[in-house]
């Protein structure tokens, strides 16, 4: 059980378009460093209790991000014992640094 990789262009396509809904698994101190607009934050520590809370319509996908990338497959076994189908449930590749590396953008502070 895990997440499908995909690159951050995609994943930023796919949220763009609002195909799917962008969740930040990373702690509340990394998220307020650097992070992507309209991501939601719910991090790994707090996921199972504050899951439900995260709105997700039948027509759109969840893409997850970390740091790195492992916490992302982390909260992807959560978001699957958690009724959503695999699936539609991404991680992005490289994380935040992938999507910075990039130049896709993020919101310093």
């Amino acid at each position: 059980m895990s997440a499908t990789h995909i690159d951050p262009q995609i994943a930023y396509t796919m949220v763009k378009d609002h195909k799917a809904i962008l969740v930040d698994v990373r702690e509340a101190e990394e998220f307020s460093v650097q992070h992507i607009a309209n991501a939601h934050s719910m991090p790994l520590s707090q996921l199972g209790d504050i899951i439900e809370q995260l709105v997700i319509s039948d027509d759109q996908d969840v893409v997850i991000h970390c740091r790195m990338g492992p916490r992302g497959d982390k909260a992807a076994a959560i978001f699957i014992a958690h009724g959503i189908d695999e699936a539609r449930i991404y991680n992005i590749a490289g994380g935040i640094t992938s999507w910075a590396q990039d130049g896709l953008p993020v919101i310093e502070g």
